[in-house]
């Protein structure tokens, strides 16, 4: 998630003549030039994907390095093309990876040849001028290809944001769930489990309201994470809402801060082949939440 890869220490300059923010709100104004300039910038920038496979165990998948592309799908082996072949192993649970006739590609800085080699979510998978990250789930897995400076990072120009506002920071009453998991269904037709943590309960533009506090299933105590809906969701926002990251609230504790301006798209509101969790029902907001980033590509 977007909030677990930042951190910020900011130094801003302030005209004489005008007043220092609050800290909060300079420190999310660099948290939002960050990402600009990583999405930019970044060789694994979503602006720089260009395709996503599935593979399962028993299906290997063949990605063929043709021309100026990526082919990433099921090739014969006689294609007479460099090619790779990424296999799941579900005994072993360990995603491997090879080339059988070898060819320009690297596991990191190693080259690829015939042997399978282990290869997980940390390392980098180059492809001649491509690169290729693999990322393994419970049942199947997925490679993601990035053309560095190429796709829509050319074209990038930054997010779209609402100014940050004091009053989308709300002070959330804190109430267990019954820590049972939820299969969200995902933007690409799979599947991931979350934990209910806790309901959240909070006063907003007049009225009171709840949210279900998320935690992964594969890591409960690793942060917190709220998918939401609300009245702008397919207007000035993303249709497919948003998410909120923070931190899991302490044992024992019945308040938390619930800042939506940190709200953020998921990566699929720029590019159709990411694997983002659809927002349950339990979290659609009746309000408008002008706060957090717009949809992409509104600059007003």
């Amino acid at each position: 998630m977007r909030s677990l890869l930042i951190v910020v220490t900011a130094v801003f300059v302030i005209a004489a003549a005008g007043a220092q923010p609050p800290v909060w709100k300079a420190e999310l104004i660099a948290e939002r030039a960050r990402v600009d300039s990583i999405y930019a910038h970044s060789p694994l920038s979503p602006f720089a994907s260009i395709g996503q496979a599935v593979f399962r165990p028993g299906n290997p998948l063949r990605v063929v390095l043709a021309a100026d592309t990526l082919l990433l799908g099921k090739p014969s082996a006689d294609t007479g093309l460099p090619m790779l072949e990424f296999i799941f192993r579900a005994k072993q649970d360990v995603v491997y990876v090879r080339s059988p006739q070898g060819g320009p590609f690297h596991l990191n800085r190693r080259p690829i040849g015939p042997v399978p080699q282990p290869v997980t979510s940390a390392d980098t998978v180059h492809a001649a001028e491509f690169l290729l990250k693999v990322y393994k789930g419970s049942s199947s897995a997925r490679a993601r290809a990035f053309k560095p400076g190429g796709a829509l990072q050319p074209a990038f120009h930054g997010l779209s944001w609402y100014a940050p506002a004091d009053q989308y920071r709300v002070s959330a009453h804190v109430e267990p769930a019954a820590g049972d998991t939820l299969v969200m269904p995902t933007s690409a037709g799979l599947e991931k489990s979350y934990i209910r943590h806790s309901r959240l309960r909070f006063a907003l533009a007049g009225g009171s309201h709840e949210l279900t506090l998320f935690a992964p299933a594969s890591a409960p105590g690793a942060y917190g994470f709220i998918p939401f809906t609300d009245a702008t969701s397919g207007g000035e926002t993303y249709g497919g809402g948003r998410y909120l990251d923070l931190d899991l609230p302490a044992a024992g504790s019945d308040s938390l801060l619930l800042d939506f301006n940190m709200a953020y798209n998921p990566l699929c509101a720029y590019v159709p082949h990411y694997n983002c969790p659809i927002p349950p029902a339990e979290n659609a907001l009746e309000i408008p939440i002008h706060a957090g980033e717009k949809a992409y590509g509104d600059h007003d």
